[in-house]
């Protein structure tokens, strides 16, 4: 970027690094400052006395005098309570909506049933109405909201504030749910996927405080996606396509232009095909005094949570063995395409695989080193997101950390 002629960005800029350091390290004195930035101490200075004024840093005291004595330094302290922001997550089944302060920490939360079969207006009419009540909660002086952050799941242009698609719910289409939010609020308002959202919130609160190239993959009963992290920047495509490993194509047993889906990556592992898979199969073993077979038996089907739990407990019964192994190989494939589309520094896992222990994921990294480029060593470092639950509002709302620079 040419930033000749362009002080006042500059400026920004370099307001952005000194409070990114200030934030990480949440005490340090200037001289801290001028070595980690490298910037110049009447630039350091100037930085400081401004967030002094905004309250984002806070003096907390003083240092210890250098091995030459002299005057104590000055300790600045991040303060997180200088403004907040509110996130929100519109899930098929509820709203989720959150004020959180920083440093990502939520001081209070609403949500209500999305109702989604009633179509865009009324659930948008029930959003606003959430927001509304989330504003009047008296939890926050109001002046100090930064704006608001919203989540979905689909195809959202997020640099126009588009929700091009809404997964599965094929009326919600071209909807400016961004200029809808901010003409009700008069506040910024970003609106983005929900596993970018994800990604945002492990980036700035989560296991990947500092990692630069990372991949968040959200798993549901009935999809995948992953939320794409070079450089610290998220990642989204020309169409806003980056992401979607959902729709890998994993199996190459397709008779027709129009039945691939059955064949892709989140088809395979959603609930109901390993439904199909324990029904195909569970008569060929003795299940009767296994958990599994006592939750399925009752209406011949298994909520992933169950499976999960019950596989768990169960790892060295015969067919808990097959059944893991299925999945390990299934999910396994899909993971080895998205490493070798952009070899990351770590993969984080939210959502239904996440109830897996580690046992799981351990047997995945082997899947993979095994057949992917066998004679290279590699590093496969997959982990639980410690955040998985709260991840979605405090990523809605730290993307308006990234949109402002403050």
């Amino acid at each position: 970027m040419n930033l000749i002629g362009k002080p006042e960005l500059v400026r920004k800029i370099n307001r952005q690094l000194v409070l990114k350091y200030i934030r990480q390290e949440q005490v340090l004195t200037k001289t801290d400052l001028y070595e980690l930035t490298g910037l110049s101490k009447v630039t350091i200075n100037e930085i400081v006395d401004l967030l002094l004024k905004k309250g984002l840093v806070i003096k907390s005291g003083y240092g210890n005098s250098g091995k030459e004595g002299g005057k104590r330094p000055l300790l600045i302290k991040f303060n997180p309570s200088a403004y907040y922001t509110i996130g929100v997550l519109i899930g098929e089944h509820k709203i989720r909506c959150g004020i959180t302060d920083l440093n990502g920490k939520i001081i209070h939360e609403n949500n209500i049933d999305t109702e989604i079969n009633k179509g865009p207006k009324d659930v948008i009419k029930r959003l606003i109405k959430l927001i509304n009540e989330t504003m009047n909660s008296n939890i926050y002086e109001k002046k100090k909201l930064l704006g608001i952050g919203v989540g979905l799941p689909g195809i959202i242009d997020f640099d126009n504030g588009i929700i091009r698609i809404f997964t599965r719910f094929h009326e919600w289409k071209d909807i400016p749910l961004r200029e809808i939010i901010q003409n009700e609020f008069d506040v910024p308002v970003a609106l983005d996927n929900e596993v970018s959202v994800r990604a945002l919130g492990e980036k700035w609160f989560g296991i990947a405080k500092k990692v630069n190239n990372f991949i968040t993959i959200a798993t549901t009963a009935e999809g995948i996606g992953a939320g794409v992290i070079i450089n610290r920047e998220i990642f989204r495509g020309k169409n806003f396509l980056c992401g979607e490993i959902g729709h890998m194509i994993l199996d190459i047993n397709i008779d027709s232009d129009n039945n691939y889906e059955k064949f892709n990556f989140e088809n395979l592992v959603s609930e109901k095909n390993i439904n199909n898979i324990i029904k195909e199969n569970i008569s060929k073993f003795d299940t009767s005094n296994l958990e599994i077979f006592k939750i399925y038996k009752n209406n011949n089907y298994i909520s992933l949570e169950d499976l999960f739990f019950a596989l768990n407990k169960n790892q060295d019964e015969d067919f808990s063995k097959f059944i893991l192994k299925k999945i390990i190989r299934l999910f396994a494939i899909g993971i080895a395409n998205t490493i070798c589309a952009f070899d990351p520094d770590l993969i984080i896992i939210h959502g239904k695989f996440a109830l897996f222990d580690d046992f799981f994921f351990e047997e995945v990294r082997k899947f993979i080193n095994n057949n992917i480029f066998q004679n290279i060593k590699k590093e496969i470092n997959i982990q639980k997101s410690i955040k998985s639950k709260e991840m979605g509002i405090v990523g809605a709302a730290s993307m308006i950390l990234d949109i402002i620079p403050i």
